[in-house]
C-alpha cells in the first residue's frame, strides 16, 4: 500500500481553508491516465483485499481431521488444566488462513504455554474476540445451525451457567453435523452424541 505524502504547499492548503485550492479537485478534472492508474490501483486492492480476507475452509478441516485424535507438538495440550478445545479449535482457524493479532488486551495468538491471549483457549473469550473483533484477525457472526456451513463454529453448552465446549464443523449430511474437537478427542463426531443444553452457532466471515 502507497501511502502520498504532503509537500508543503500541500500542508498550507489542508490547514488553511482560505488558500485557494485547498478543496480537491473532483475526479472529473482528473487526466486520463490518472483515470485509469485510479480505476486499477482500486481494482488491484480490492482483489488483494479479497485474497487477505478469504477463510481458506478446506485447510481448516483438513488440519482439524489430521490432529482431532492427536497433538500438533508446536501447541502446549491444554487437557487437565481448563480443557484444549478451544486451542484446538484455533489452531484450525490458522490453519484456514487467520493472521494471529498479539494485541496484549484485544488480541488472538499464541506463541507458548504461558504467552498466549485469552482468546485462544477460552471458550467465553474466544467468542468474544470472533464477534466483537475490529482489528487484524478472525471475524464472524452468530448464524441460526441451519445457516451454518463446513468449518464453521458451534459452541457447546453443558451446564447451566455458561459455553464450555468447542467444535469444529467438519461435515454436514442430512441435516447432521459431524465435528472435530479435543477434550474430548473427536472426529467426525456426530453432534447429536452430545449431551447438551444449548448450541450456538458462529459463522466465520473471514478476516479483516
Amino acid at each position: 500500500m502507497f501511502i502520498a505524502g504532503w509537500s508543503s504547499s500541500e500542508a498550507r492548503r489542508a490547514h488553511n481553508p482560505k488558500v485557494a485550492g485547498s478543496n480537491p479537485a473532483p475526479a472529473t478534472n482528473l487526466s486520463l491516465f490518472e483515470r485509469i492508474g485510479l480505476f486499477f490501483n482500486k481494482n488491484l486492492l480490492e482483489k488483494i483485499n479479497k485474497i487477505m480476507k478469504k477463510y481458506n475452509r478446506q485447510k481448516a478441516v483438513e488440519y482439524a481431521r489430521k490432529w482431532a485424535l492427536g497433538k500438533n507438538p508446536y501447541y502446549y495440550h491444554f487437557e487437565g488444566i481448563g480443557g484444549d478445545c478451544t486451542n484446538f479449535v484455533s489452531q484450525c482457524l490458522l490453519a484456514g488462513g487467520a493472521k494471529m493479532n498479539y494485541d496484549k488486551y484485544y488480541g488472538w495468538f499464541y506463541i507458548s504455554k504461558d504467552n498466549r491471549s485469552p482468546s485462544w483457549t477460552s471458550v467465553k473469550y474466544f467468542e468474544r474476540f470472533l464477534l466483537s473483533n475490529k482489528i487484524p484477525g478472525v471475524k464472524a457472526e452468530i448464524t441460526p445451525l441451519n445457516k451454518l456451513e463446513i468449518r464453521d463454529i458451534i459452541q457447546i453448552r453443558q451446564n447451566p451457567n455458561e459455553f464450555n465446549h468447542t467444535v469444529i464443523i467438519t461435515n454436514i449430511l442430512d441435516g447432521e453435523f459431524y465435528v472435530c474437537s479435543h477434550s474430548y478427542d473427536a472426529l467426525d463426531k456426530p453432534l447429536s452424541h452430545y449431551n447438551y443444553l444449548e448450541l450456538k452457532g458462529i459463522h466465520i466471515i473471514g478476516f479483516n
